[in-house]
C-alpha cells in the first residue's frame, strides 16, 4: 500500500505500524494485525484471537483527525511517502495509524492493548517513526507502558542498539516507562525498527500502553509516520487438573486418557514428572501391558506454582482356557477321554461343563469323558473366570461320535454262465454304505461289478474302513454259476434252390425255446442261428441248411432234318445222367424247341433242344418236246434246273407216251417230281 501526504504548515499527519512477528521460539504465539477494527471518531478499537486469547485494543486520538484510512492493516512491503522525507518501507505487517492535526497544541494518540488472558513475558514488538516536516522546529516522544495480572506496573526494556533521530534519546529501559525523545528539530528525522520488550519471563502481561505524543505548542507539529510492530508472547496454556479415561484394563485392551484442560502441545509422561515422552496431545490412546503410571507436569508459569498429575492404568492379567480342540472316537468305544489333553496352553483352576451331547460318562472334576452304547456327539467347555474387566475365556472341546462302518448282511447270487455282467453290491442284506471296496479285482468301484465271462465263481469280500477307531465291517457275496445248455435240433436236409423250405422249429430237441435268423432262405446255403429266450441258461446255437446248386441237362445236338424224314425219339437221359422227360411231341414237319425237365429229386435244372426241320424244294426241268414213236430219245438231266441231283425212273421208252419219277438223291431236302 502506497500513502501520499501532502505537505503545508496546518497539516500533521501521525503514522503508527504495528508489525506482528510469527513464532520466535518454542510455545511463542504471534497475535497479528489484520483482525477486526472498528470505533469512529477519535476512539477505535481492534480485536483478534489466538491460541484462545483475546489481544484487544483501543485507539484514542486527541483530535479526531485520521488519514490514509488508519488505523488499519499495513502488509509487509507497504510504503508510505513522505513530503519533506523520503518515507519509510514497512519490513513486517503491522497496524497503521496517521492523522494530520490541525493546530499546533500538544496531541495524542493512546493505544492501549490488553490481553484477555495474561501471556507470560516479555511481550515483544518493533517501533518505526518518522518526522515529516519542513517548517520550524518540533518535539515529540514515544512512551511505552505495561502493567502485570496483578495490575501493577512491569519494566520496559529498548533491546539492543537504539536506533534514533541526531539530537534524540532513549530514556527508562529496564522501567515501567521506556521513552523515545525526538529532541528539537526542524529537519526530517527518522526512528529505526527499534525492538522492545514489555517486561521478562517472570512477568505475567495483562496490558500496554504506547502512546506518541507531540510537545510543541508554538509551531505547527509535522507528518509523523510511527511503525508498532508486531507482538509475540508466550501464551500461558491452561494447567492440566486431572486425567480421566478408564483406568483398569485386561491385559491386551487399550485406554484413551485425556487431559482436562490439556491441549495438542500437553507431553505425557512415563515413571514420573521428569521421564520420558510416550505421547503429545490432550489425549493418548495407551495399551500398556502392565500396570502403568501416566504423568503431566505443569510447570510454574506466571505465578503459578509447578505440579504434577499423574493417573494410574491398572492392567490385570486375562485367563487362558487354551486352545480348542476336538477328537472323532468310534461308538463302541469304552475307553475314557482326557479332555485336558484335546486342548494347549491352559490355566490350571477351571472347571469343565457339557453343553451339549448326552449319554456316556462325563467326569467334571477329573475332566474325563467315557462314551457308551447310545452316546451322541459333544461339545465340552473349559471355563476360567475373570478378574474384571477381563472376561471370562472358555475353551471347547468337540468329541464327534463315529458311528462303526456297516457293509451289510452276506448274501449270494445264482446266474448263468453266460449272463451279462451283474452288480453284487444288490446281493448285501442290510444297509451296506456305498464307500467300501470288493475283493478279486471286482470293476465298478462299491458296485462289484461282476462279468461271468471275466471272474471266476466264488466268494467275493465287500470291505467298509472304519475310522475313529473303529474295526472295519466285511460281508461277503457267494456267486454260483449254472452251465449254459446248448440247444439241439435235428438237421434239415439239403434242398435244391427255390424248394419249399419248412419253419424252423422254435423250440429244441432238449426243450430250449428261442427265436431264429436270419429269415428262411430257400434260395443258398444258410447258416441260422437260434438264440434261447432270457431266462434259459442257454446258449446261442445254429443250424446249416444246405441248397445245392443246380446241373443242367446236356445232350447231342440232333441234325437237321427235312421236312417229313422220319425222327428217332429223343433220349430220356442226359450225356451228365440226368433223367427227364420231353416236351412237345416230335414234329418231324417243322423247327420244334424241346424242353427236357429233369424227374424230381436231381437238383437239375430244365434244358431245351431245337431240331431244325427244313423246307423240301420240288426239282424243275425243262420240258421235252414229244416224240414220234420210235424217235431216239436223249436221256434224262440228272440234274433239275434248280441243281437237284437225282435218278429218272421207269427206263425210257420212245415206243409210248411215258410219265418220269425223278427221285433226288437224299440229303437235299427235295421232292419227287414227274415229267
Amino acid at each position: 500500500m502506497k500513502l501520499q501526504f501532502g505537505m503545508n504548515s496546518k497539516n500533521f499527519t501521525l503514522v503508527f505500524f504495528l508489525f506482528l512477528f510469527g513464532l520466535t521460539g518454542s510455545g511463542q504465539t504471534t497475535f497479528p494485525w489484520n483482525g477486526t477494527y472498528g470505533g469512529s471518531g477519535t476512539n477505535r478499537t481492534y480485536t483478534t484471537t489466538v491460541s484462545g486469547v483475546t489481544m484487544s485494543a483501543t485507539i484514542v486520538n486527541s483530535e479526531n483527525t485520521w488519514q490514509n484510512s488508519s488505523p488499519v492493516f499495513f502488509p509487509t512491503g507497504s510504503t508510505v511517502s513522505g513530503g519533506g522525507c523520503s518515507g519509510i518501507t514497512a519490513t513486517n505487517q503491522g497496524m497503521l495509524l496517521s492523522t494530520d492535526w490541525t493546530t499546533n497544541a500538544t496531541k495524542t494518540i493512546t493505544t492501549t492493548i490488553t490481553f484477555s488472558t495474561p501471556v507470560q513475558g516479555p511481550v515483544n514488538f518493533k517501533l518505526y517513526d518518522v518526522n515529516d516536516d519542513g517548517f520550524g522546529s518540533w518535539l515529540d516522544k514515544i512512551i511505552i507502558s505495561g502493567t502485570n495480572s496483578m495490575a501493577a506496573p512491569v519494566n520496559v526494556f529498548k533491546v539492543g542498539t537504539a536506533c534514533v533521530q541526531t539530537g534524540g534519546s532513549v530514556t527508562g529501559s529496564g522501567t515501567p516507562t521506556l521513552t523515545f525523545n525526538s529532541g528539537m528539530s526542524s529537519a526530517c528525522t527518522c526512528w529505526g525498527n527499534n525492538e522492545i520488550n514489555v517486561g521478562t519471563a517472570g512477568d505475567c502481561i495483562s496490558t500496554i500502553t504506547i502512546q506518541y505524543k507531540s510537545g510543541n505548542t508554538t509551531y505547527n507539529n509535522p507528518q509523523q509516520y510511527v511503525v508498532i510492530s508486531n507482538l509475540t508472547a508466550f501464551v500461558i496454556p491452561p494447567v492440566v487438573t486431572a486425567i480421566t479415561g478408564t483406568t483398569n484394563l485386561c491385559a491386551g485392551q487399550s485406554t484413551t486418557l485425556t487431559a482436562t484442560n490439556g491441549n495438542a502441545s500437553t507431553q505425557w509422561l512415563s515413571g514420573s514428572c521428569s521421564g520420558p515422552v510416550v505421547g503429545t496431545g490432550a489425549s493418548i490412546t495407551v495399551t500398556p501391558a502392565t500396570t502403568t503410571t501416566y504423568f503431566i507436569s505443569n510447570p510454574a508459569l506466571c505465578g503459578n506454582p509447578s505440579s504434577c498429575i499423574s493417573q494410574t492404568v491398572t492392567v490385570s492379567t486375562a485367563p487362558n482356557a487354551g486352545t480348542d480342540g476336538s477328537l472323532s472316537v468310534c461308538e463302541t468305544s469304552a475307553n475314557a477321554i482326557d479332555l485336558f489333553s484335546l486342548i494347549a496352553g491352559e490355566q490350571a483352576g477351571g472347571v469343565w461343563t457339557r453343553p451339549s451331547g448326552t449319554g456316556g460318562t462325563f467326569n467334571a472334576g477329573a475332566g474325563t469323558f467315557t462314551p457308551a452304547a447310545g452316546v451322541t456327539s459333544s461339545t465340552f467347555n473349559y471355563t476360567l473366570t475373570g478378574v474384571a474387566p477381563c472376561l471370562n475365556d472358555v475353551s471347547t472341546v468337540t468329541i464327534t461320535i463315529v458311528p462303526p462302518p456297516s457293509a451289510g448282511t452276506n448274501g449270494s447270487i445264482t446266474l448263468c454262465a453266460t449272463a451279462a455282467s451283474i452288480n453284487l453290491f444288490s446281493s448285501l442284506g442290510g444297509s451296506p454304505q456305498a464307500s467300501g471296496t470288493w475283493s478279486g479285482g471286482l470293476t465298478g468301484g462299491n458296485l462289484g461289478t461282476y462279468n461271468p465271462s471275466t471272474f471266476a465263481p466264488g466268494t467275493y469280500t465287500y470291505t467298509v474302513a472304519g475310522s475313529a477307531g473303529c474295526a472295519n465291517a466285511t460281508a461277503n457275496v457267494v456267486v454260483t454259476e449254472n452251465a449254459a445248455i446248448t440247444p439241439t435240433f435235428n438237421p434239415v436236409a439239403a434242398i435244391c434252390p427255390g424248394d419249399p423250405l419248412a419253419a424252423l422249429p422254435t423250440t429244441s430237441t432238449n426243450g430250449i425255446n428261442g427265436t431264429w435268423s436270419p429269415a428262411i432262405n430257400n434260395l443258398a446255403t444258410t447258416t441260422y442261428t437260434f438264440t434261447p429266450t432270457a431266462g434259459q441258461c442257454a446258449t446261442t446255437t445254429t443250424l446249416t441248411i444246405n441248397v445245392n446248386s443246380s446241373t443242367t441237362p446236356t445232350f447231342n445236338p440232333v441234325a437237321p432234318i427235312c421236312s417229313g424224314d422220319p425222327l428217332a425219339a429223343l433220349p430220356t437221359t442226359s450225356t451228365n445222367g440226368i433223367n427227364g422227360t420231353w416236351s412237345p411231341a416230335l414234329n418231324y414237319l417243322a423247327t420244334t424247341t424241346y424242353t427236357f425237365t429233369p424227374t424230381a429229386g436231381q437238383c437239375a435244372t430244365t434244358t431245351t433242344l431245337t431240331i431244325n426241320v427244313n423246307s423240301s424244294t420240288t426239282p424243275t426241268f425243262n420240258p421235252v418236246a414229244g416224240i414220234c414213236s420210235g424217235d431216239p430219245l436223249a436221256a434224262l438231266p440228272t440234274t433239275s434246273t434248280n441243281g437237284i441231283n437225282g435218278t429218272w425212273s421207269p427206263a425210257l421208252n420212245n415206243l409210248a407216251t411215258t410219265t418220269y419219277t425223278f427221285t433226288p438223291t437224299a440229303g437235299q431236302c427235295a421232292t419227287t417230281t414227274t415229267l
